[in-house]
């Protein structure tokens, strides 16, 4: 029985149900009976009803969700770009949602983040695994997903899609590989680079292989690209026992400057009788068709913690050989204080120097809300870092997220610089 006059527009309309007042619809339009200034007596409205909207509400609320990270230079200029794959949860119909967005590097910062491709359904976040590499052998980065197919009566089904670069954005992704079953996604951890020095990236994938009586046993897999696609997986290294998989985290490189990408782990040796993390760096050499048996090319002497660390790869000195680096957790302070450490491990062509900080966090800079990669941004033949930080909530719901770059000086880094920060949509 109200009157809806001038300004009401986009107001609640109200009604009780079962005690509650809940939002039924907002104004629209109406003649104004009783409207200051207006002689008009019919009181016929027009609203927009939300009632029906809830979970639409909700869902544009929460998005986006979380997300993966992966570099590459994905427009062929030659400097290297970010790319974000995130969880847009479930849509109204139940089907499962994701999107990709890349950022691209102008030489001095990054655009806004551009939505390169986006699935109303059909594909699940939390079923992939993100990785990218120059698949196709064009000079543009492509990416890659490992994908949780499923399983059949053979065992479980794992596959691979691509996203081939256009230079301008991606293209649907494409099966280019998969298995009718036998090789699990859960004990999969992938990551890419050209092992074999043809000129095109291939993919790799460090298996959990079960046990054995001398202990846990992993294993390595290659998938070759084609150009088109990739070969079944060879597997090119496995041990007999005594490597566990849940304790590496795995990374590529051409760490002997050979022209092939080599693997590296960063390993959980446990604790020593002192109560110090004992971690270790273990590196797989590309024979061209298969990888060597894992060297032990670092070790740690004091306490470093692997259960702190976050690993990527990247030339950061310019001399051709590629090192690691790992955002380190320094913990918290009693007030509140995040803090964040960066080491680098310099390649010395047969392993690793031992880390150096370059870099420790000054104001809060949370680990736990940091995904690192590494790539030459700018263009000047040295690869730096980059972080795609979480960097809170908006009112309304919606993640915040803020690009970072460390720019390599040579011998460190330079204090992160924030390019942008905002919430994809």
């Amino acid at each position: 029985g109200g009157a809806i006059c001038k300004g009401d527009a986009g107001g609640p309309a109200l009604r009780e149900q079962n005690g509650t007042v809940l939002l039924a619809a907002v104004h629209s339009a109406s003649w104004g009976a009783g409207c200051f200034g207006s002689d008009e007596t019919r009181a016929g409205a027009v609203e927009s009803r939300t009632d029906d909207l809830t979970d639409w509400v909700t869902q544009v609320r929460g998005l986006p969700g979380e997300s993966q990270v992966a570099s590459g230079d994905f427009n062929g200029d030659g400097r290297e770009d970010i790319a974000a794959f995130y969880d847009n949860g479930p849509s109204v119909e139940g089907k499962n949602r994701a999107s990709l967005f890349a950022f691209y590097s102008d030489g001095t910062g990054f655009g806004e983040p551009k939505r390169v491709w986006s699935t109303p359904g059909g594909f699940t976040w939390s079923k992939s695994q993100l990785t990218s590499g120059d698949y196709t052998g064009d000079g543009k980065d492509d990416l890659a997903v490992l994908y949780d197919s499923g399983s059949s009566d053979t065992g479980a089904i794992t596959s691979l899609y691509t996203f081939t670069s256009t230079g301008t954005g991606f293209s649907a992704p494409k099966q280019t590989w998969t298995t009718p079953g036998g090789f699990t996604w859960s004990k999969s951890k992938v990551t890419s680079g050209d092992y074999n020095g043809d000129g095109k990236d291939d993919v790799a994938v460090f298996y959990d292989s079960g046990s054995s009586d001398t202990g846990r046993v992993s294993s390595l897999y290659t998938f070759t690209s084609t150009g088109t696609g990739f070969a079944n997986p060879r597997k090119t290294w496995t041990t007999p026992g005594g490597f566990t998989w849940a304790a590496g985290q795995v990374t590529s490189g051409d760490y002997n400057k050979d022209g092939k990408d080599d693997i590296a782990v960063l390993y959980n040796n446990g604790t020593s009788a002192d109560g110090k993390f004992i971690s270790s760096l273990y590196t797989f050499d590309s024979t061209g068709t298969a990888f060597a048996n894992p060297r032990k090319t670092w070790t740690s002497s004091g306490s470093f913690n692997w259960n702190a660390t976050k690993l990527t790869s990247g030339d950061y000195s310019g001399d051709g050989r590629d090192d690691i680096a790992v955002l380190y957790n320094r913990g918290t302070t009693e007030a509140g204080v995040h803090q964040s450490a960066l080491f680098t491990f310099a390649s010395t062509g047969t392993g690793f120097a031992a880390p150096r900080e370059v870099w420790t966090s000054t104001g809060s800079f949370s680990w736990a809300a940091s995904q690192p990669v590494s790539g030459d941004f700018d263009k000047d033949g040295k690869a730096d870092v980059g972080v795609l930080y979480r960097a809170g909530t908006t009112v309304d719901g919606r993640r915040i997220d803020s690009l970072f770059s460390f720019t390599s000086t040579g011998t460190g880094v330079r204090a992160p610089v924030k390019h942008w920060t905002g919430s994809v949509v």
